[in-house]
């Protein structure tokens, strides 16, 4: 009798005894949403296996001289042929092929940028297992001890991190620094002019500007490691002869003043975190010329921090990568722009973004 009493007991006040009985009462007397939001995140990790396998097996390369059967598409490739089925279809569920009578091609993204020798191949990236990754995987311990991982963005390990990427990612970002130019209306410039491109990376922010305009002359400015692969993509694009080189870390390079007409900060904030964000928005308004623009690329936030999904998410990777890298919020940056000395702050309009366009401009007036 004392056994039923205790366990009777336990039952009526223990919390999660309680809350277990309430929610199936109401699982039994209303619809409940299926956990299709847990599932489908987990699952993301099969579709970027599916992903990160086909451009290993060159997937797409094959298919870029005419569409083919899974069965041709297997013989020429030396694979098995009825896997080799589930994987392309596969492929066509994530829309990186196309499917009609058993005959696949490929689409517009996977003939840019999952084709080998295409110039915006970005199978590298997709492949590349690196200090990003292997950090990430240190999420929870991280979270538990509030330490980094890594300080990519000091200067010595800046220069092992920064070279391969700067050159990994350059699809990422070209498409849509073509329409910043564009919306600038930079290709129809009759003078020449200058742009400042700090921590240029592979330039990729600045190719355009030269590209667009034969009058353009682009100073590209950071580590020397790092010059190696910006020298290569302007040499590629051919614009090589437009571009002078300042080796160094921003923080250390006096910089000319009054000297660009525009100055571009291409995802170098969120690495620095906001005091030194600041301070070189700061050095960005000094090299301008009155009338001149600077151009910022970044992952904007809303200001609740509560979206759009990637910036949270990148938020989470300067934590882990950097010592006090951040997102920052369109409110956040307008107000950095201001302090700087910086007018007519405008978050520009662009293909492809909707309303999360990554890139901000502002005048020196």
């Amino acid at each position: 009798m004392l056994g039923n009493l205790k366990r009777e007991t336990t039952r009526e006040y223990d919390p999660q005894v309680k809350q277990f009985g309430e929610q199936m009462t109401t699982l039994k007397t209303q619809t409940t949403t299926p956990p299709a939001r847990i599932t489908g995140l987990l699952q993301s990790g099969w579709a970027n296996q599916v992903l990160r396998t086909a451009v290993e097996l060159d997937i797409f390369s094959h298919l870029n001289d005419k569409p083919l059967t899974s069965k041709d598409l297997a013989a020429k490739a030396g694979l098995d042929a009825k896997a080799t089925g589930y994987l392309l279809n596969a492929l066509v569920s994530l829309e990186y092929l196309t499917q009609q009578n058993n005959i696949y091609a490929l689409t517009e993204v996977s003939q840019f940028y999952l084709v080998k020798g295409s110039p915006l191949y970005f199978g590298n990236h997709v492949l590349a297992d690196d200090i990003v990754n292997s950090a990430w995987h240190n999420l929870t311990d991280k979270i538990k001890d509030g330490r980094s991982c890594e300080k990519v963005n000091n200067d010595s390990e800046a220069v092992k991190f920064f070279p391969d990427l700067a050159a990994n990612i350059f699809p990422i970002n070209y498409t849509t620094a073509q329409a910043v130019v564009k919306v600038l209306k930079a290709e129809s410039l009759s003078e020449p002019f200058r742009v400042l491109d700090i921590a240029a990376g592979s330039a990729v922010w600045s190719i355009p500007f030269a590209e667009a305009n034969k009058r353009a002359t682009v100073d590209a400015l950071d580590f020397p490691e790092v010059l190696v692969v910006t020298k290569r993509f302007a040499e590629q694009h051919g614009v090589a002869n437009q571009f002078n080189y300042l080796s160094g870390n921003w923080r250390d390079i006096k910089i000319e003043q009054q000297a660009y007409d525009f100055v571009a900060l291409g995802h170098i904030l969120h690495c620095e975190g906001k005091e030194l964000s600041q301070r070189l928005l700061a050095e960005a308004y000094a090299a301008l010329k009155p009338g001149g623009t600077v151009i910022v690329a970044e992952f904007i936030s809303n200001d609740q921090l509560s979206g759009p999904v990637f910036p949270m998410l990148f938020a989470l990777n300067m934590f882990l990568l950097t010592e006090n890298g951040c997102v920052f919020s369109q409110t956040e940056l307008k107000s950095m722009f201001e302090e700087a000395g910086f007018k007519e702050v405008e978050r520009l309009t662009l293909p492809f973004w909707n309303q999360e366009s990554p890139v901000m401009v502002a005048k020196k007036i």
